[in-house]
């Protein structure tokens, strides 16, 4: 991590740099790279380059030369994801919300309570309240909803997937931007912050939205080496993160699975139900009981998994 004097100076560097029309070289850089964006830069592309630590100039973060789209490089081998990060990434991002809620021990007050407190023996003082987890259970069901739509179409960065296709397949939300599922974890994690202190909730969200950020580069990279220049061109023509409105990317005859989706998340929906089921009670059993519930959603959802994977004898 670099110090904000620095970090103030290369920013600089890049804008005087972009204002001389001289960004078109692309010098070595240490380790691989990978190209992300399309004409305008993405505010976190800049971002993860600024904050990265390294010793290269401003032409690093420049044009490409190759295309006729402004393609921008952010260094990726310190950034992305280990192997071992990628395969325990549900079990992490586990961890993370775990560690978050025990910094109720250090910080005692909810984030919400601590916003807009409310005492249930004054009337319509909690409607503040109910207010924030019903915004909170809304956006955890748009990630819930993002989830779904992304595993119905089973995705071209699914292992399976790609030992079934020859080519990049894209399909569903991946025609409106390259990271469905990430975005609908982070959307989902957002919601559930509301249940954590206030230290909690800033640990969770920092904490979470590096591991994905790990977690798409190292994604990215392995798809661009897979796929090469179809895989650029899907990503000249399709946003990361933010969706676009209208699909980027010719629909393929891919037919949604929607029923087996819908069982894959039904863990990830038990959370938008408890999250629901608070925001209309403010009552802690009532919010332990749907999150036991929900435990036990996914236990079942695990056993059931793991029998139908044995093989028949």
């Amino acid at each position: 991590m670099v110090g904000l004097g620095s970090c103030i100076r290369r920013a600089w560097d890049v804008l005087r740099l972009r204002a001389s029309r001289c960004g078109n070289h692309v010098g070595g850089a240490r380790g691989a790279w990978i190209r992300i964006g399309t004409r305008r830069a993405k505010a976190q592309d800049f971002i993860v380059w600024l904050f990265e630590g390294g010793s290269h100039g401003p032409h690093h973060f420049a044009k490409s030369k190759s295309g006729r789209e402004s393609e921008y490089l952010v260094p990726r081998a310190r950034l992305a994801a280990s192997e071992c990060e990628y395969r325990l990434r549900s079990w992490i991002m586990a961890a993370i919300f775990v560690f978050a809620y025990a910094c109720y021990n250090l910080d005692h007050a909810n984030i919400v309570a601590a916003i807009e407190p409310w005492n249930k023996e004054v009337r319509h003082s909690d409607l503040p309240a109910h207010l924030i987890y019903a915004a909170a259970a809304l956006l955890a069901g748009a990630g819930a909803t993002f989830l779904t739509w992304a595993k119905a179409y089973r995705p071209f960065g699914d292992d399976k997937n790609q030992a079934r296709t020859a080519g990049l397949s894209v399909h569903g939300p991946y025609r409106h931007l390259r990271n469905p599922e990430y975005v609908g974890y982070f959307l989902l994690l957002a919601g559930l912050s509301t249940f954590q202190s206030r230290l909690g909730a800033i640990v969770m969200l920092v904490g979470e939205m590096i591991l994905l950020v790990r977690l798409i580069l190292r994604e990215e990279t392995s798809l661009e080496q897979k796929y090469g220049e179809h895989f650029r061109e899907y990503c000249r023509c399709v946003p990361q993160l933010v969706p676009s409105i209208r699909p980027r990317a010719p629909a393929d005859n891919q037919l949604p699975e929607w029923k087996k989706a819908l069982f894959d998340q039904a863990f990830q929906w038990g959370l938008v139900a408890t999250l629901i089921a608070f925001a209309c009670t403010l009552s802690d059993p009532v919010g332990y009981a749907f999150g036991l519930a929900t435990l036990a959603v996914l236990v079942a959802q695990k056993v059931v998994q793991r029998s139908s994977a044995r093989p028949v004898s």
